[in-house]
Formats: C-alpha cells, sequence, structure tokens
C-alpha cells in the first residue's frame, strides 16, 4: 500500500471539542512527544464509543472521526468502550518521537484496535497479524 494510500485510509474528521475530555494531552510537551491518532473506522456500529488512556476519559468518538494525542514514550493502554458491547483494549509503548496511528475496526460484532503504522510496526520486528494477536489480559481501567 502506497502511503498516499495509507494516509486516506486512517483520515478522519476531529472528535468536536465538547467530547474531548482530556485537551492536556492536545499539546506535545517535552516528556509527551509522541502522536497517537485513534481513528474510528467507517462501518464501526455503535452511536459513539468512550476512549481511555491508563484509565482515564479521552473522548466519546464517533465513526469516522480521528483523536490526535501526545503521550510520553512509555507503556499505555488504549482502551475503547462501547456502551453495550465489551470493550477492547491494546497495550501500546510508542518509541520517542515515532508518531502511531490506531485504527477501531469492527470484527463480527467486537471492536478491535489494530495498528494502522507498518513503519512502526517494523521496528520493533513484529507484522500486523502477530501484533494483533499477542495477548493481553485486561487493561488498568478498574471501571
Amino acid at each position: 500500500m502506497s502511503c498516499a494510500a495509507h494516509s486516506r485510509r486512517t483520515a478522519g474528521r476531529a472528535v468536536p471539542s465538547g467530547r474531548r475530555y482530556e485537551t492536556s494531552l492536545l499539546k506535545s510537551s517535552p516528556r509527551r512527544n509522541v502522536r497517537l491518532t485513534i481513528v474510528r473506522e467507517k462501518g464501526v456500529a455503535g452511536s459513539g464509543l468512550n476512549l481511555h488512556l491508563d484509565g482515564n476519559d479521552l473522548a466519546r468518538i464517533a465513526a469516522v472521526e480521528a483523536l490526535t494525542i501526545y503521550v510520553s514514550p512509555r507503556r499505555h493502554v488504549v482502551t475503547a468502550r462501547p456502551l453495550f458491547s465489551p470493550a477492547a483494549s491494546l497495550r501500546i509503548e510508542p518509541k520517542k518521537n515515532q508518531p502511531m496511528t490506531l485504527r477501531i475496526i469492527d470484527r463480527n460484532g467486537n471492536f478491535q484496535f489494530v495498528i494502522a503504522d507498518r513503519a512502526w510496526l517494523s521496528s520493533v520486528g513484529r507484522s500486523v497479524e502477530t501484533w494483533a494477536r499477542r495477548p493481553f489480559s485486561g487493561s488498568s481501567d478498574s471501571r
């Protein structure tokens, strides 16, 4: 897939400010220098998903919307929590100054995160398929 086609596939309109809760993560800082973009793909059922980072509310994201935040280069847990379905979580460990894009997709009625950056995956020696299958026992979110 070419870079241009890849960018079009992960593009989405920005989540409106009224549904963004953690506004401190919207701008980079010396400690938070990794750009993380989360895109909810077209066709993912449901009216809205609550996004969480390490158990903290980020935003409520609708279909074809994207949220870009800046995180520190360490382990994080990203969770998409719909109203009436099981939550989907993904543990990530972004590298300093390496942007990362996550797509939220629907697999047979279940939400799932997919890392959209093949360059990022190759930098850690993984393929998209093996990264998506790696075990994860839950999130740090106790709600």
